[in-house]
């Protein structure tokens, strides 16, 4: 069996959610883990890089704004989709290149677009 070709880093303080998104975005070349934290989230990044980091937006402690801006200061062309009830700021797009903006409710589609563009 090769090896995972897409590690996916899922942040989100909503239980509902942690336990649901690993299940429809299962895949066998996808290595998914999930954090609660924008920090728990950071240290894994850091410790082995993602190729996605995918995070709420409104999280307890580090918001998921910061958590972005903590990888893309690390690695400027990271792969990251932010999430979020509330209407977002243009200006976040400019954050990196491959900032990527899903507004709640999404459809899980829209995340396997993301997805699928990262993998080409």
């Amino acid at each position: 069996m090769s090896p995972p070709s897409l590690r996916l880093l899922i942040v989100d303080d909503d239980e509902v959610l942690r336990d649901t998104m690993p299940l429809l975005l299962e895949a066998d070349d996808r290595d998914i883990t999930v954090c609660e934290t924008a920090e728990d989230g950071l240290a894994h990044h850091r410790a082995r890089p993602f190729d996605v980091v995918l995070t709420d937006v409104t999280l307890a402690g580090m918001s998921g704004l910061q958590l972005a801006q903590a990888v893309l200061h690390d690695i400027p062309d990271a792969w990251i989709v932010l999430v979020s009830g509330y209407s977002l700021d243009p200006a976040v797009r400019a954050m990196g290149p491959n900032v990527r903006i899903v507004q709640k409710p999404f459809e899980i589609a829209e995340i396997e677009a993301v997805l699928a563009e990262r993998t080409g």
